[in-house]
C-alpha cells in the first residue's frame, strides 16, 4: 500500500511535489496501488475519461507497483529507476519521458504514445502492450481444418466449406471475404516446416541479429550494380531474399495458386506439403512506403546489441537457444554503453538515410507487432509471384499462437493450413502447369527459363559456362602448371 504521508504530499499538487523532491532530503516515494491520475482528475472535470496533465512529474526511484497513471499526459516525466510493475499507463502520452533503469514487468501500455522516451534495455519485452488493464486476450483463430488437397478443385471446395463453417460459435468467421480483411498464402513443400524467416533458420543459436546486417551489407558491396535501383532497406532486403540471401522477411503471396505451387514443387515429392491461408486484418497491412515499415526494416540494419537493447531478448529458437548478444545484455546493467537512447538514435539515422523528412516519432510498441508489407514490385519475380512479406521487429516465429503467446492481445491474422499428400503432389503440379503456374512463369529469369525447358524435354545436368570450363581446366592442373 502507498505511504499515506506521500499521498498527502502529492495531493498538494504537481509543483509542490516536484519542489519537495528537489529541495528536501532524499526519500523514496511509495505510491504503490494508488490511483494517481484519479487524485488529480477532479481538477480537470468530472468525467471519468478526463485527461490529466502531469508533465515533468518527478517519480525517480518511486515504488509505483500497481499504480494508475492512465489517461495522463506525462511528457518529460522522470521515471528513472522506478518500479512500475503492474502499473497502468494505458491511453496516456509519455513523450520524451525518462524510464531509464525502470522496471516495467506486467505494466499496461495499451494505446500509449511514448515516442522520444528513454527506456531500459528491452523495455517492453515483459510488458502488456495490447490489452486494456485487467482484460484477458482472445485466442487467435488457428483451426485444425482436416482439409486435404488432392486436386485443384479441393482448394476451391475447402474455401467454400470454411467460409460457411459454423465452427466459430459467436466469433465472426475471419475466412469470409469482407473489406476489413485480405487473404494471403504461403506454401511449404514439407508440411513439418514452421513459419520462420530464413535468417533465423540459417544459423540457429548464433548471433542472428549481427549476422543479418553483415550479410546484406556484404552482398550489396559485392554486387552493387544489381542494387542500384533499391533505394530503401525494404527493397534491398526483398531483392536479396529473392536471390537466396536470408533476411527477416517471410514471403507470402496474394495468389493461392502461387503458394500451392511452392507446396508441391519438385524436390520433396516424398513428403506431404502444406498450404497456409492467412486472413489478415487490414490495419496490419502496410504499403512499402510506410514509415512504420521503414522503422522495422531499420532495426534489421542495426547491430545485434542495438537490436537487443530496443526489443529485448529474442524469442528462443526451436532448440531453446538464444543469441549470444541477448545473453550478454541480460547480464549487463541498464547503464551499459549501448543504452536505449543511443540505439534509438541510430535507428532514427537508419530511417532518415532513406527518408530525409523523417521525424522522430517512433512508437516502440510497433516493434512487437507483425505486419504484412506489400513491396514495390519493381522486378519480374515479385510481379509474377504476387509477392508480399510478413515482417516483425521482435517475433521470429509467425504462427498466430506463437505471436499471441509472446505478445498477448496483439492484432494478428487468423490462419488455416491445408495438407497436400505426397502421393498427390505430381497430379496437383500438372494441374497448375495447365493453368500456366510453373517455375518458368514464377521465376522469369533466363537461367530459370532454361532449366524449365530442360526439365520439359527430360534433359539432365547443368549447362557449363565459360567460367565452369575454366574452373574444370584449372582443377586438372598442378600448382606448378599455374605458375607464370
Amino acid at each position: 500500500m502507498a505511504n499515506q504521508q506521500h499521498v498527502e504530499w502529492i495531493k498538494q499538487g504537481l509543483h509542490s511535489w516536484n519542489e519537495r523532491r528537489a529541495t528536501g532530503p532524499f526519500w523514496t516515494p511509495d505510491l504503490s496501488n494508488l490511483d494517481i491520475a484519479g487524485l488529480f482528475r477532479p481538477q480537470y472535470g468530472n468525467g471519468a475519461n478526463q485527461v490529466v496533465y502531469l508533465n515533468r512529474i518527478n517519480l525517480v526511484g518511486a515504488n509505483l507497483k500497481n499504480s494508475k497513471l492512465n489517461l495522463c499526459v506525462l511528457d518529460g516525466a522522470w521515471f528513472a529507476a522506478a518500479d512500475l510493475t503492474g502499473a497502468d499507463l494505458s491511453d496516456s502520452r509519455v513523450a520524451g519521458a525518462d524510464f531509464g533503469s525502470a522496471t516495467l514487468d506486467g505494466s499496461t501500455w495499451f494505446n500509449t504514445k511514448c515516442f522520444r522516451s528513454k527506456m531500459p534495455h528491452g523495455a517492453f519485452s515483459k510488458a502488456n502492450l495490447f490489452l486494456r488493464h485487467g482484460t484477458s486476450p482472445e485466442k487467435p483463430i488457428e483451426p485444425t481444418s482436416g482439409f486435404i488437397i488432392e486436386k485443384l478443385a479441393d482448394l476451391t471446395g475447402s474455401w467454400s466449406t470454411y467460409e460457411s463453417s459454423h465452427d466459430f460459435g459467436d466469433s465472426l468467421n475471419p475466412f469470409i471475404s469482407r473489406p476489413e480483411r485480405l487473404n494471403f498464402f504461403r506454401g511449404h513443400a514439407n508440411s513439418r516446416w514452421v513459419l520462420e524467416p530464413h535468417i533465423t533458420r540459417a544459423k540457429s543459436g548464433s548471433n542472428l541479429r549481427d549476422l543479418e546486417s553483415t550479410i546484406l551489407t556484404e552482398l550489396m558491396a559485392t554486387r552493387s550494380e544489381e542494387f542500384k535501383g533499391a533505394s530503401t532497406l525494404l527493397s534491398q532486403m526483398t531483392l536479396a531474399q529473392h536471390h537466396g540471401l536470408p533476411t527477416r522477411l517471410l514471403d507470402v503471396s496474394s495468389n493461392p495458386l502461387v503458394a500451392l505451387y511452392f507446396a508441391v514443387e519438385e524436390g520433396h515429392d516424398e513428403l506431404d506439403g502444406r498450404l497456409y491461408w492467412f486472413s489478415v486484418p487490414t490495419n496490419i497491412i502496410k504499403p512499402y512506403s510506410s514509415d512504420t515499415i521503414s522503422v522495422i526494416c531499420g532495426i534489421a540494419g542495426l547491430s545485434g546489441r542495438d537490436q537487443c537493447m530496443l526489443v529485448g531478448p529474442q524469442e528462443p529458437d526451436q532448440a531453446g537457444l538464444r543469441s549470444g548478444v541477448d545473453q550478454m545484455l541480460d547480464s549487463e546493467t541498464a547503464n551499459a554503453a549501448y543504452r536505449w537512447e543511443e540505439a534509438m538514435n541510430r535507428l532514427v539515422g537508419q530511417v532518415a538515410r532513406e527518408k530525409p523528412y523523417f521525424q522522430d516519432r517512433i512508437e516502440p510498441i510497433d516493434f512487437y507487432r507483425v505486419f504484412v508489407v506489400e513491396p514495390q514490385r519493381g522486378f519480374s519475380r515479385l510481379q509474377s509471384q504476387a509477392g508480399s512479406s510478413l515482417i516483425s521487429g521482435f517475433h521470429r516465429r509467425f504462427e498466430p499462437r506463437q505471436i499471441a503467446e509472446a505478445t498477448p492481445g496483439v492484432d494478428v491474422y487468423s490462419m488455416l493450413s491445408l495438407v497436400i499428400p505426397a502421393t498427390k503432389k505430381r497430379e496437383v503440379r500438372e494441374e497448375l502447369e495447365r493453368l500456366n503456374i510453373s517455375r518458368e512463369t514464377l521465376f522469369p529469369g533466363l537461367a530459370d527459363t532454361a532449366e524449365a525447358i530442360k526439365r520439359r524435354y527430360g534433359i539432365s545436368g547443368r549447362a557449363s559456362s565459360n567460367a565452369d570450363e575454366m574452373r574444370q581446366w584449372a582443377s586438372q592442373r598442378t600448382l606448378s602448371d599455374l605458375q607464370f
